[in-house]
């Protein structure tokens, strides 16, 4: 093969994705909490635990800590009379875990079986 010649075997390259997560949401029994992830870029709003801001663009991990299965759900309430369905996470068993994209700016209210609003993500343009 030439130096300067094409490789006709040569592959597109890939994006690098980091999905370390900003921020990590935990469903146990009937709650949801939300701590900081390895990753910088969440910030705790009220103090109280229950509403974050995120850039957008952000990984969040849910993970499931309780003995019990349960489905966290995520609706969009910026902007819409209704909340619209935004994540639905299934039935995640005790000691599972799945990594979430959250690419539009807005609030995402969290809450298990599609119930009452147990924490709110707020995802903020990147300034």
């Amino acid at each position: 093969m030439a130096a300067c010649g094409s490789d006709p075997d040569a592959q597109p390259t890939v994006a690098s994705v980091d999905f370390e997560p900003r921020l990590v949401v935990i469903a146990d029994g009937d709650e949801i909490t939300a701590e900081p992830g390895p990753r910088d870029g969440a910030d705790e709003l009220d103090g109280d635990g229950a509403d974050w801001s995120v850039p957008d663009g952000s990984v969040v991990t849910v993970k499931v800590e309780g003995s019990q299965p349960v489905r966290v759900v995520g609706s969009r309430t910026t902007g819409a009379a209704e909340p619209s369905p935004l994540l639905d996470t299934g039935t995640l068993q005790p000691g599972d875990e799945t990594v979430v994209a959250l690419t539009e700016p807005g609030d995402v209210a969290l809450s298990l079986d599609d119930g009452e609003t147990l924490l709110t993500i707020r995802v903020v343009p990147r300034s």
